[in-house]
């Protein structure tokens, strides 16, 4: 479960290019080989998330090491060595929403700590830029979204049942701005009728704040020929998506 992200592909590699620059500089970035979401901070700065462990690491563009960390564990309610599985991450202003896959882990087993959807706040007033937990973490979505009309033909309830990769499961794999502060979740599984699922979370700043439950817009079935969506963060502001298959070889397509 990786992300497709420009820049980051198991040591977490980045390309970048100088001004006037004839070629490009390839920089690799370290201390992590499950790079599964990523923001930028500013122009040169940058959080990526592992889906193996529950540190945050800021990176500057261009040194391999990264320069700040966040242990995610206390605020999680996790063990350090649990992951939530972090799968996702959408900047709206100077908030970073970010989410789990809640998904259970490769055998079937049903584990509370990768049910989680939380924020971070930016602040860009320090150099070089921090991050901070808000909030509380909120840990009801599949339920919000199993006990939703809407979504019965879905079975939501017995898909967050199955191993993840196992067609029908529910397995979320990444998170936009969908604007007017909404947020766009995009799955990985289910597919159906070989569509991929995208849901509107209407009030994400309610759940971070503790006032009720998720809500959703209507669902949104994309048909990518039997593919998965991913989403991609290239900056603050920007989004685009692109999508693989549901099994273990992926022939990803780049769509925005």
């Amino acid at each position: 479960m990786r992300l497709m992200f420009v820049g980051f592909l198991c040591a977490v590699s980045a390309i970048s290019t100088k001004a006037l620059a004839a070629e490009a500089e390839i920089v690799t970035y370290k201390e992590m080989c499950d790079a599964s979401a990523a923001v930028a901070l500013d122009k040169d700065h940058f959080v990526v998330a592992d889906d193996e462990m529950n540190t945050l690491r800021i990176y500057k563009r261009g040194q391999p090491s990264s320069i700040k960390q966040v242990d995610l564990s206390k605020f999680l309610d996790t063990k350090p060595d649990k992951e939530s599985d972090l799968e996702g991450a959408a900047r709206i202003g100077d908030t970073i929403y970010w989410i789990s896959s809640h998904g259970t882990n490769k055998d079937g087993k049903v584990q509370d700590r990768r049910r989680r959807f939380f924020a971070t706040t930016v602040d860009t007033t320090s150099s070089p830029p921090s991050l901070k937990p808000i909030g509380a973490a909120y840990s009801k979505l599949v339920e919000n979204l199993s006990s939703d009309p809407r979504f019965a033909k879905y079975k939501l309830a017995e898909a967050a049942t199955k191993p993840p990769k196992t067609n029908g499961a529910f397995n979320i794999e990444g998170l936009a701005d969908g604007g007017n502060n909404k947020l766009l979740i995009g799955f990985r599984n289910p597919l159906p009728e070989n569509k991929a699922l995208v849901v509107t979370l209407e009030n994400p700043t309610d759940l971070i704040e503790g006032k009720g439950e998720a809500k959703f817009g209507n669902p949104i079935e994309l048909d990518l020929k039997g593919a998965e969506l991913h989403f991609e963060v290239s900056g603050q502001g920007e989004r685009s998506g692109s999508s693989g298959k549901a099994t273990s070889t992926r022939s990803f397509i780049a769509a925005t």
